[in-house]
């Protein structure tokens, strides 16, 4: 063994990547992940997640396999939103240690930065972007979104329109993949744990040529979304809203009774009328807006039906965990037969 084998952790990292028309980059961001996880570590895996590429992403992914050991590819049936492909990489990665990375915008260089937290027990740590780096748009935009999600970010100290770039110990993935609704609480996984969390900064790096910026109406949509999913207060607050509005009509029947004993003659209204119908059609249908997604997923749970499908599974040639087994299996039966020689000898 030399020494610098010696000087490697022991931690079994797993990388989780999904692409998706990535054939331009993804080849060299495998190969700089790879020689920087090679360096540190004994063991790893490069899970690569095809979201149904159109491209030639995974050709030149079994490419890559032939020569880079320790990747991983599985490619999906159908197209599906990069929260659930993240999720479904996590579903089939086994690492002690598992790193979430968008390849168009995660430079592989800022992987140490990221690791630097687990010597202090750390069980989770995400990266963010400085606000010294936003040009004013995006800063507008990030105040939108961050006022959207303000009940998110004060009970998980994170924010939907955080990087993807997360590190987290197996305890705290198989907790979150026990979560029925792990597909859309993605974000907020360092809060649904309770595990401690550090926050690193970084610089993203589109090296995709395009934009890939996510649209601000779908981050405010995902922040509802989310704090449906995660707290009570948005029922109770529709709760008291029904009851406010329920009183309000009460008050004005009374009002309406009133005027018809001791006014008498006097015709109601219409401007009053209308605004009564307007406002309980209003709490109405918000109301049941919210039942509704509420029985929607009832009925998705219900029916347990997969969120995805792998149609293809491809591996290195080379996979270190393999190799290592193979060599304890052969010192275990080097041993069983040196015993069976013994024991015919003393026969």
């Amino acid at each position: 063994m030399t020494p610098q084998t010696e000087q490697k952790l022991d931690t079994f990292v797993s990388i989780v990547a999904p692409v998706r028309d990535a054939s331009a980059y993804i080849e060299k961001f495998v190969i700089e992940t790879a020689a920087i996880l090679e360096s540190r570590f004994k063991d790893f895996e490069i899970i690569v997640v095809d979201n149904c590429s159109a491209d030639d992403t995974v050709d030149v992914i079994e490419r890559l396999q032939k020569s880079v050991r320790n990747i991983q590819l599985y490619c999906l049936v159908s197209h599906i939103d990069d929260e659930s492909v993240f999720v479904a990489g996590l579903e089939q990665a086994i690492g002690d240690v598992v790193i979430t990375m968008d390849p168009r915008l995660d430079p592989p260089r800022c992987l140490p930065s990221l690791l630097e937290p687990l010597a202090r027990g750390v069980e989770i740590v995400y990266a963010r972007q400085s606000r010294q780096n936003l040009g004013v748009g995006e800063r507008v935009r990030r105040d939108i979104v961050q006022a959207a999600s303000s009940s998110v970010r004060k009970r998980f100290d994170v924010s939907v329109d955080d990087s993807s770039f997360r590190l987290m110990t197996r305890k705290v993935i198989n907790a979150f993949l026990d979560n029925s609704d792990r597909y859309a609480l993605f974000t907020v996984i360092a809060g649904l744990t309770g595990f401690k969390h550090a926050v690193i900064e970084y610089k993203p790096e589109n090296v995709t040529g395009n934009s890939v910026r996510r649209s601000l109406f779908g981050d405010i949509l995902r922040s509802i979304r989310i704090m449906l999913l995660t707290s009570k207060w948005p029922l109770r607050l529709l709760i008291i809203a029904a009851l406010i509005g329920a009183t309000v009509n009460l008050i004005y029947s009374a009002y309406v009774v009133g005027v018809a004993v001791f006014v008498g003659g006097v015709a109601e209204g219409w401007t009053s009328l209308s605004l009564q119908i307007a406002t309980m059609f209003f709490i109405m249908f918000m109301i049941l807006s919210v039942l509704s997604d509420y029985v929607l997923r009832l009925i998705v749970h219900s029916q347990r039906r997969p969120h995805y499908l792998i149609a293809r599974e491809r591996s290195s040639l080379v996979l270190s965990r393999k190799q290592e087994l193979n060599v304890a299996l052969a010192r275990r039966e080097g041993q069983d037969s040196e015993v069976i020689v013994k024991a015919g000898t003393r026969r």
